[in-house]
């Protein structure tokens, strides 16, 4: 039997989750090279590890962000070290690539990819198929004789080299392709604070030409029929005559199919109207953008780089070209106040009264991403960092865990806050897709017209003290709508 790679994406189990995008850009280059691969994605089905054999596989990669898929991941890496103690388990992506010094030193951990893991991996492969060392692989922290060795970074890979990716390797059945995931460039050349991209792709920004992105739009439409494009980019409009070709050429090929991707509001407040009217006319009917805040002050702290009046003008312009924006926002910064936060509610209440349609994505609590400009500075808040791979697997990106820089008394403000926000973004987005069972509509029904009410009250009010019906709304989402 010919040997695999076995590459896991950890995670709980969820119904039609995106794609495992991380696991199909390492098959792709894997299977090109010719090395079988096999995805675990224990978000969907099950799996059975009674079947995995030693003899059958060359190692087993583990892709992880910060999160509590960390501990999926290792729960994975536990069972596979009992079942074959010699078979090298490779872990890398986001958290990984950010902390590899504090990943490297879990007994569950052989070797870790930094950054970009294809090259990386087939290399990797490559020696362990051979029997070499790791000496010289570029991109990798390893362990070796019980010292840990840290060769150098890796070049950023030629993104046209990519090929069709191995969707043939998942049950596409088992993934939400009505919304299809497709990646066409990667990394940012902004410096928001609280952001990996610093760390992760050290401010660089690489895309696939318009013309292969339409070659695999053009397949993708065609083999799975989407009702939507979601182009998971850091940020899709970085190069503006690329957009450009792509939307000309979604139009010429007659593709018919809806699009969005994530923007920034300063582009979007500089774009022409003829620009935006392509945009319009080739499928793009909503977009995303991260505002972050209402305050002047705070986005300067947190080096955002807009202005309050770019993210006016952006919504004014969507609604004009009946665009619809999905704008998110954050709190809990150092050195935030209660008014800071305030004048982020008015700029809310100003986007809504602007463009009733505009989504309001949420309120997000800031929890310090590792390895970024924001969570470095929180040393002097008295703020200690998770000190092990396990202890970021307790991290929930949005959630008050233990901020120093925050009174106990506006953390429980912020909580509440946060949480009316995103209860109203569920609901105009819809929340009957959302609930694990059809059965659960009726009552939730009901409990929406108190919740809605009550929301009401208190942002008009902006009181927010005793928040008891929001502790239960806390616990109704998580319980059936099945997200945080």
């Amino acid at each position: 039997m010919k040997k695999a790679v076995y590459l896991v994406f950890p995670g709980k189990s969820s119904i039609r989750p995106q794609l495992p995008l991380s696991c199909l850009f390492l098959a792709e280059i894997l299977e090109k090279n010719g090395f079988d691969s096999r995805i675990i994605d224990m978000r969907v089905g099950r799996y059975n590890l009674l079947d995995f054999k030693e003899e059958d596989a060359i190692c087993v990669g583990i892709s992880i962000m910060t999160s509590p898929m960390i501990l999926d991941g290792i729960k994975f890496a536990k069972q596979i070290r009992e079942i074959s103690p010699r078979i090298p388990i490779i872990w890398g992506g986001i958290h990984a690539s950010l902390l590899p010094d504090q990943t490297i030193l879990n007994q569950y951990v052989d070797i870790v990819v930094r950054g970009e893991g294809e090259l990386t991996l087939l290399e990797l492969v490559q020696r362990l198929q051979m029997g070499q060392t790791f000496e010289g692989v570029k991109g990798v922290t390893y362990k070796e004789n019980g010292a840990v060795k840290v060769n150098p970074d890796r070049e950023w890979r030629e993104l046209d080299e990519v090929g069709i990716l191995p969707y043939h390797l998942v049950d596409m059945s088992k993934y939400n392709t009505a919304e299809f995931t497709y990646q066409s460039s990667r990394g940012c050349p902004h410096r928001c604070g609280f952001c990996y991209n610093r760390a992760f792709n050290k401010g660089s920004y690489r895309c696939r030409s318009s013309a292969n992105v339409l070659k695999d739009l053009e397949y993708v439409v065609k083999k799975f029929h989407p009702a939507q494009i979601n182009f998971d980019d850091d940020n899709f409009f970085v190069n503006t005559k690329r957009v450009e070709q792509i939307c000309n050429g979604l139009i010429e090929k007659k593709l018919d199919i809806k699009w969005y991707g994530t923007c920034r509001v300063n582009y979007f407040a500089k774009y022409s109207q003829d620009f935006i009217n392509l945009l319009r006319k080739s499928g793009c009917e909503k977009m995303l953008f991260g505002v972050e805040s209402g305050s002047a002050d705070i986005l300067k702290s947190i080096d955002k780089d807009i202005e309050i009046e770019d993210t006016i003008s952006t919504v004014s312009k969507c609604k004009e070209s009946q665009i619809i924006p999905i704008l998110s926002f954050m709190c809990g910064f150092p050195g935030e106040t209660q008014e800071h936060v305030y004048k982020t509610m008015d700029l809310i209440d100003k986007i809504k009264t602007i463009y009733d349609k505009a989504l309001i994505n949420g309120l997000f609590i800031f929890t310090p991403f590792p390895n970024t400009p924001l969570t470095n500075g929180l040393y002097k808040w008295g703020y200690h960092l998770p000190a092990s791979l396990e202890e970021w697997g307790e991290f929930l990106y949005g959630h008050i865990t233990d901020q120093p820089w925050l009174e106990r008394k506006y953390q429980k403000d912020l909580i509440t806050i946060s949480d009316i926000v995103r209860f109203r973004y569920i609901n105009e987005f819809g929340f009957i897709p959302r609930l694990k069972s059809k059965l659960h509509v009726v009552p939730y029904f009901f409990f929406n017209i108190f919740f809605a009410v009550m929301a009401n009250i208190r942002w008009k009010l902006r009181f927010f003290k005793f928040p008891i019906e929001w502790r239960m709304w806390s616990w109704v989402r998580y319980k059936y709508l099945g997200h945080g």
